[in-house]
């Protein structure tokens, strides 16, 4: 199969499948969220992968790089669009401080365990101490952040709206930005052996750059009211800016991120832009779905049995966590278990954080560090839905 016909296919998948097939709320069944999460995507990604089928493979995805690296710098842009100081500073500063514990919490606790389970598993994992830490810590920023969507998705169909909703939304849109930061860093101190403090002058570098160019993109649609012509700038500007980010070796992800992050602050048409840019953001997550298995990665019972074991962690320390904050003034006074169900599965940035780190280089520990991730977010979906939909069932009936 050509990779034209591949790139073809590929998008109309994506963009088909990024049509709701019916109303969200027509059926209190918790797999319903299966059919907008991007699970089966990412199943039909392992199915065509040299894993499975063998339909497409790392070959083929070389030339579908262009547009990988416009996805990855799209939902960049799209994510720091969504943090302006406007809006921010509105936001209760315990907020932060309760956010910040539900994500780091579980993150140290999960790299801890993700530490002995290599160490227990040392004949599958061949590792030095440098690249097991490396894969320790990627594995538990990525399964430590959570996803909007599902906090939506659970809101909506229950139509709960309470302040703990908030919160998790709140929680979950706030800690993609971890990943991200981990793109930048991770890939230069594992590739280059670089110094701790080479590494934060890149990211120095990268932030400057960004701003930059987040600035470059308001100066060139300031005026502009034509929104065909808009989104023309923006797509040219974005994709321009990812092939730089690439060929300077910096990330493609916090690059854009810091640009959008400029850009929503120094814009007064926040709303106006919002409407027209985030449509495509949801093909893009689909592309990468599909896109993250077809690096071979190996299937067995020793990443399953991690990923099971580290997605329990994640439920436990957040469960940990959210008793920590119960006592606090600003936390929600009614933060139930059912919280720990809501943040359990993970979002779309890790796939396009691990594509990223692909495309930067591909070894064996990030081949085992994809396979865990699959896994783990395939339990975590199963699990935060059954998980959520049994506590909301025990509260109607009691």
């Amino acid at each position: 199969m050509s990779s034209l016909t591949i790139f073809a296919a590929l998008l109309l998948v994506t963009f088909v499948g990024s049509i709701p097939l019916f109303k969200m709320d027509r059926k209190r069944s918790p797999l319903t969220y299966f059919l907008f999460s991007g699970t089966g995507f990412l199943l039909l990604g392992v199915l065509i992968s040299p894993n499975g089928l063998g339909l497409i493979s790392t070959d083929v995805l070389s030339h579908l790089r262009p547009l990988i690296h416009f996805g990855l710098g799209w939902i960049g842009f799209l994510y720091g669009f969504q943090l302006e100081w406007r809006y921010l500073k509105r936001i209760p500063p315990g907020w932060f401080l309760s956010a910040g514990t539900l994500f780091f919490f579980p993150a140290l606790m999960l790299t801890v365990m993700g530490w002995f389970l290599v160490i227990a598993l040392t004949q599958f994992f061949h590792f030095s101490v440098s690249v097991a830490i490396s894969f320790v810590v990627i594995l538990a920023v990525l399964l430590s952040e959570s996803c909007t969507a599902f906090v939506f998705w659970a809101m909506r169909r229950y139509r709960y709206a309470g302040r703990q909703y908030r919160m998790c939304c709140f929680v979950a849109a706030i800690d993609n930005f971890f990943p991200i930061l981990v793109a930048a860093i991770l890939p230069l101190l594992v590739s280059t052996g670089a110094s701790g403090l080479n590494a934060f002058f890149s990211l120095g570098l990268q932030v400057g750059f960004g701003i930059i160019s987040g600035y470059v993109v308001h100066y060139m649609v300031r005026k502009v009211e034509d929104p065909l012509e808009v989104s023309t700038i923006l797509f040219g500007l974005v994709f321009a800016l990812s092939g730089a980010a690439y060929l300077l070796r910096f990330s493609m992800l916090f690059v854009t991120m810091t640009a959008g992050i400029t850009f929503t602050n120094f814009t007064r048409r926040h709303a106006w832009f919002q409407k027209r840019l985030t449509p495509v953001e949801k093909p893009l997550y689909l592309l990468f779905m599909i896109a993250l298995p077809v690096y071979a990665f190996p299937i067995g019972w020793a990443p399953l049995v991690v990923a099971l074991l580290l997605v329990l962690g994640k439920y436990w320390s957040k469960r940990v966590a959210i008793a920590f904050t119960r006592p606090w003034h600003y936390a929600p006074s009614r933060f139930t278990k059912q919280a720990a169900f809501l943040l359990l599965p993970m979002s779309g940035i890790g796939p396009a954080v691990l594509l990223e780190i692909h495309e930067r280089f591909q070894t064996k520990w990030m081949a085992w560090a994809t396979a865990v991730f699959v896994f783990a977010l395939l339990i975590g979906e199963w699990t935060g839905t059954v998980g959520f939909f049994r506590t909301v069932g025990k509260k109607e009936k009691s």
